[in-house]
């Protein structure tokens, strides 16, 4: 649930009828996003099945990685949009890669010149 490509594939999940659980890093994530990030957040969090706060308070670093870890640990497979970069999106990668959770990245797909 951040701004982003989790905000664009929660909302293309829901245009698809495909149940969303929101997993929401620390309390008041989206407090300091501009107002059309917000208000897309405010809608994910309606529509989504479940809401999941991770790690209730307030913001802390590594309530990030917690989040990723715990979607991780709730999948029988990941599907990652990775370009290959550090951070939390490698962090998630290399996490599910250490608990053997079978992992798919779209990046090689999505960045592919259409024919």
């Amino acid at each position: 649930m951040a701004v982003g490509c989790d905000i664009a594939w929660a909302l293309a999940a829901l245009d698809l009828a495909i149940p969303v659980i929101a997993a929401v890093p620390f309390d008041g994530q989206e407090c300091r996003w501009p107002e059309k990030a917000r208000l897309m957040h405010a809608e994910i969090l309606a529509r989504a099945r479940k809401v999941h706060i991770v790690s209730p308070g307030p913001y802390a670093p590594d309530k990030y990685d917690r989040r990723n870890e715990w979607m991780v640990d709730q999948a029988t497979k990941v599907v990652a949009l990775w370009s290959g970069a550090a951070g939390g999106t490698a962090n998630c990668v290399a996490y599910a890669g250490r608990t053997g959770k079978p992992v798919e990245n779209l990046w090689p797909k999505w960045k592919a010149p259409a024919p």
